[in-house]
């Protein structure tokens, strides 16, 4: 399960999640887009993530159960304030429904171009893919925080720990 304190955007963020040992804290620093990972006080992993990343990594941990591509494109392709909406949302409805315009437009988008072929769904998806498991991409970071983001097939992606995803 994975919760987020409810303060501004401007504020630390203290995630609950269960993808860190229980004497470990994930602190997120939206304006800087730094997330920390504390353990017994001590800070044990620290990333600076671009714009694009940070708002991937937020929907993953906000969304524990899993991300469907149309709702990373959303995250990715929303405004500032729906980020923000995002950060202090308490529960994954309330992120439901800051994202669900965006989201809907991006499922139409994916469903109009999977007609057109699985090739051109590709592409659509190429950044997202890119973005997550590329040379420089999110998975590439946070294993230092002990986690990865694993494809879901032809879905989107969820977050497990590392050890999780190895054992698979």
């Amino acid at each position: 399960m994975s919760a987020m304190s409810n303060t501004p955007a401007s504020s630390l963020i203290f995630v609950d999640t269960d993808l860190v040992a229980p004497d470990s804290q994930l602190v997120l620093n939206p304006s800087a887009q730094v997330v920390t990972l504390l353990q017994n006080g001590t800070i044990r992993a620290q990333h600076y993530f671009s714009q694009q990343r940070f708002r991937l990594l937020v929907l993953l941990l906000k969304l524990p159960g899993g991300v469907l591509y149309a709702e990373l494109l959303a995250i990715l392709n929303c405004p500032d304030a729906v980020v923000q909406k995002v950060l202090v949302a308490t529960n994954h409805e309330a992120v439901s429904r800051a994202l669900y315009s965006y989201t809907l437009h991006w499922k139409k988008h994916l469903a109009t171009i999977a007609q057109q072929g699985p090739r051109e769904k590709r592409r659509e998806l190429v950044v997202v893919w890119r973005l997550i498991t590329g040379k420089k991409g999110l998975n590439t970071a946070i294993k230092d925080f002990g986690f990865v983001a694993y494809p879901v097939h032809k879905q989107g992606y969820v977050l497990q720990r590392l050890a999780e995803r190895k054992a698979m």
